[in-house]
């Protein structure tokens, strides 16, 4: 049954005024129990308890007018009522924390960060570590601008368990100072390290943030190299030691700068760039003749040994007119491009056939010779039994098909040369690109890179390059051209995917095509999970389309 409110708190004010504390904070019970929201008598209450000495039932009081008031939006009321509490209880740990997110949404860092540091140390004095590591990941997400909290909040969440929100956090850090240009991003990448030291692809662009601060740090490019060989970028490889051999001409370390030098001439012989550095590296290291000792590196590069097509075409009788082909160099990576058909002339089989049944003629001395000493050059601790190296030069050589005549053959070679050679062309036009883009001539690296795309080897990386250039431009219609064809090329790993997922998803937000945004953003939480903010960016974007 109701009671009279009006009549209840006129008793209670009479009771007050006798000095009958106990018997006036009954009637005020009466009445905010029978109205729970009656936030006045309930404040009038809290402060008849704070009068009577019983502390903790004043606090009870206002926490729960606090809380309503926060939770309605009263967030000023809410604040001072916490303040009051605090001034009471200064150790209570609710009225800390939600004072620290009042004041976090007003600005007023400072007053939330010596919130939550109170409720950290109380939390470490009784062993609550687990507790106060949480507020460290919230501490760090309080202030932006504090670098050192931050990195302190994702080494919490590592500590928590969360090594993937960690690695969230330090990545989106990094990824912030590096667009500053700030110095500290290197340190957050190798922080970062050392929460996963086994993942080459975030050791990579740990070491390639600090070569973006000391492009000639010998020791940073030569670690760099040394992931670059684990993760299996042989694509990368040529460029990098090439930078860590100018590195070290830089830091007088000729040795080591010619070793390197030597070895990029001796696998690219036609690269003139390698060449032109061994030049310079020989003469820095006062050689005499360096002509001599550049023509035998490229004369002994171990690609033109082992893709030499002058014994092929040896044994084919080219007719008058028929000019020389170029050098044909397999990559056995190249599977679409069938291997050379190389028959026998015509004469020879139609002689074959006539005479099968006849014992195959002598073989020249110096021919079983050159045979035994090929097999023992590929492996030279096996013994060679002459009579299967006999069998192997005496069997004949497949047949050609009856419709290939010596117009097809050549057809063929010319035109897996030409394909060969405009896959060589698109690698050199990406490494090229990728040189230009590490070296800051950004503009010039667009062309290039444009170039290399065609193939579809080199789709992806290139693509993937074009659209981050875009896209840091500002060049959001060509940003959005060059990701979505990243996308949709074969991936050099699922990690590279992920992050042209994660910037098409941007470019496309920031140019308004939130269905398309969204899409994408879905499909990249599908594949990646929780990747750095992408839940945040769904809920954004669901929220915008929701609105129409």
């Amino acid at each position: 049954m109701a009671i009279d409110r009006a009549a209840a708190l006129r008793n209670a004010e009479k009771l007050l005024r006798q000095g009958k504390l106990d018997q006036a904070i009954a009637e005020y019970v009466s009445v905010v129990d029978d109205q729970p929201t009656d936030w006045n008598t309930r404040n009038t209450l809290g402060d008849l308890h704070a009068r009577a000495g019983q502390i903790d039932r004043a606090v009870a009081e206002y926490t729960r007018i606090a809380d309503a008031f926060r939770h309605d939006g009263f967030v000023s009321k809410a604040g001072a009522l916490y303040r009051k509490i605090l001034k009471l209880k200064p150790d209570d740990e609710h009225a800390l924390l939600q004072g620290a997110e009042i004041a976090a949404g007003q600005g007023l860092l400072l007053d939330a960060r010596g919130a939550l540091h109170a409720v950290i140390e109380r939390r470490r004095a009784r062993g609550d570590h687990a507790g106060a590591l949480t507020l460290v990941v919230r501490l760090g997400a309080l202030d932006a601008s504090d670098v050192d909290a931050r990195i302190a909040g994702a080494e919490a969440a590592a500590s928590l368990g969360d090594a993937a929100g960690a690695l969230t956090l330090l990545k989106t850090l990094a990824a912030e100072l590096e667009s500053r240009q700030d110095a500290r991003a290197v340190r957050v990448w190798d922080v970062a390290v050392r929460l996963a030291p086994h993942d080459v692809g975030l050791s990579m662009m740990a070491v390639e943030a600090q070569l973006a601060r000391a492009p000639h740090d010998v020791n940073a490019l030569a670690r760099l190299v040394e992931l670059l060989v684990d993760a299996g970028h042989e694509d990368r490889l040529p460029g990098t030691q090439a930078r860590l051999a100018e590195a070290h001409l830089v830091s007088g370390a000729v040795t080591e700068a010619r070793w390197i030098a030597e070895d990029l001439v001796a696998r690219y012989p036609d690269d003139e760039s390698h060449v032109a550095r061994l030049r310079r590296v020989l003469n820095a290291a006062g050689e005499g003749d360096v002509d001599t000792l550049v023509a035998r590196l490229r004369s002994a590069s171990p690609m033109a040994d082992a893709f030499e097509p002058k014994a092929a075409l040896e044994s084919i009788n080219v007719p008058p007119g028929v000019g020389a082909l170029p050098p044909v160099v397999r990559d056995e990576a190249e599977t679409d491009v069938p291997p050379p058909f190389v028959p026998q002339p015509e004469s020879a089989t139609v002689a074959q056939r006539a005479d099968s049944k006849s014992p195959p003629a002598p073989l020249p001395t110096d021919r079983v010779t050159a045979t035994v000493a090929q097999a023992q050059h590929r492996s030279p601790h096996i013994e060679v039994d002459l009579s299967v190296v006999l069998d192997q030069i005496h069997k004949p050589p497949p047949a050609s098909p009856p419709s290939a005549d010596l117009d097809d053959v050549f057809a063929q070679m010319r035109e897996e040369a030409r394909r060969r050679i405009a896959l060589e062309a698109a690698e050199q036009d990406y490494k090229r690109g990728v040189v230009l883009f590490t070296a800051g001539q950004v503009e010039e690296s667009v062309a290039a890179l444009e170039s290399a795309a065609k193939a579809p080897r080199f789709r992806f990386e290139a693509a993937a390059l074009l659209g981050r250039i875009f896209l840091n431009r500002g060049d959001l219609a060509r940003a959005i051209e060059w990701l979505d064809r990243a996308a949709e090329a074969p991936a050099s790993s699922p990690a590279e995917h992920h992050k042209v997922l994660y910037n098409l998803a941007d470019a496309l937000e920031s140019a308004g095509e939130t269905s398309r945004a969204l899409a994408v953003s879905l499909e990249l939480r599908t594949a990646a999970g929780p990747f750095r903010d992408i839940a945040a960016r769904i809920s954004r974007l669901s929220k915008t389309q929701a609105r129409g």
